[in-house]
């Protein structure tokens, strides 16, 4: 699964209430309509019914990081070996510059991989939408030594075979 970066995404490393003090809970909340994997889904239903349609805010060109969740695993797995360090901090978590589309670009990319046309229809940009929002994951790297390792081609072929079983 790919997780999109949004502006209310963020990670908090704190000790669990219910467990030994070693350990740690990750907290990420994800604002409603940055779901790439709800894209990917359509346009993979979209290869059965060529009429399907997308409703889009905005041009499309809406930018943000999309993070694949190996490379989420591998992150909580890495804040639970630094604990003592990057306990009560906060992470700005998503793919990076690296790994940032916009929507237009990840259409372009589904109808290549899946060898179809997206048809979308545009409603007026969303008063609360920001036109670029891609993690700085600068301080994951340095405490974590966390960086994302898969690709967000690689991440949304993945997807894209997850969602077709």
């Amino acid at each position: 699964s790919l997780i999109s970066s949004s502006p209310s995404a963020s990670t908090v490393m704190q000790p669990s209430e219910s467990e030994p003090p070693y350990e740690a809970v990750l907290y990420q909340a994800l604002i409603k309509g940055d779901k790439f994997d709800t894209v990917v889904q359509k346009a993979v239903e979209t290869v059965r019914d060529p009429a399907t349609t997308f409703t889009i805010s905005g041009n499309g060109k809406q930018v943000r990081d999309v993070l694949h969740a190996e490379d989420m695993i591998r992150l909580y797995l890495s804040a639970a070996e630094h604990i003592e360090t990057v306990r009560g901090q906060v992470f700005n978590i998503g793919g990076g510059i690296d790994n940032s589309l916009s929507l237009l670009e990840l259409f372009a990319f589904l109808e290549s991989e899946l060898k179809i046309k997206l048809n979308f229809t545009r409603l007026p940009p969303r008063e609360s939408d920001q036109k670029v929002f891609v993690a700085d994951i600068t301080k994951a790297k340095k405490l974590l030594n966390w960086e994302p390792l898969v690709s967000k081609d690689i991440g949304i072929r993945k997807m894209i075979e997850w969602v077709k079983q």
